[in-house]
């Protein structure tokens, strides 16, 4: 089995619940945007990079976060650093976008005008060609290597930063 392969499979259950439980809040009301914004805002920012590629997805992503939050007078709460390998933040943010194109769709239903003006983050472009290289590295590594089991623990680490921040940051209003 392949990295990509591996990613997909063996973090399927940690994958479906953190969609499980962020698909739980209704983005056009500004208290769950604000957990929402939250919670990936205590993630993204808690992680460190070392290629420029990841450093420059964490900030654009930080950044656009930071601003909604600001929009929405909501405190940003981050935790602590942790480093993973750099393949394991990108899996996260290019794939991650595929997911938010389906709750800004949602989102867009706002009628409140200061949820509507929060939108740096959910309206981040994707990067299909960023992604299709990384899959193709992915690809071609095999899943049983040193630097494959270091990847998989560095999404495996990601997906418990998200479900950490979940439980600090109204932990009550996700679905369990």
């Amino acid at each position: 089995m392949n990295l990509r392969q591996a990613l997909k499979s063996d973090l399927q259950p940690e994958h479906d619940r953190v969609d499980e439980r962020m698909g739980a809040l209704d983005l056009t009301n500004r208290a769950d945007l604000g957990r929402f914004l939250q919670v990936h805002f205590s993630t993204w920012s808690a992680l460190d990079a070392v290629s420029d590629e990841a450093r420059h997805a964490l900030e654009t992503r930080v950044s656009s976060l930071d601003k909604d939050l600001a929009t929405l007078g909501v405190p940003a709460r981050p935790l602590p650093k942790v480093t993973v390998h750099d393949h394991s933040i990108l899996y996260m943010a290019y794939g991650s976008k595929m997911g938010t194109a389906v709750l800004r769709k949602r989102w867009l239903r706002a009628t409140d005008p200061t949820v509507r003006l929060a939108k740096e983050f959910l309206t981040l472009p994707g990067d299909h060609h960023a992604w299709n290289r990384l899959c193709s590295t992915l690809s071609k590594e095999q899943s049983d290597t040193e630097n494959a089991k270091t990847v998989l623990a560095g999404v495996r680490t990601i997906y418990a930063l998200f479900s950490r921040s979940m439980a600090s940051n109204g932990g009550e209003h996700f679905s369990q």
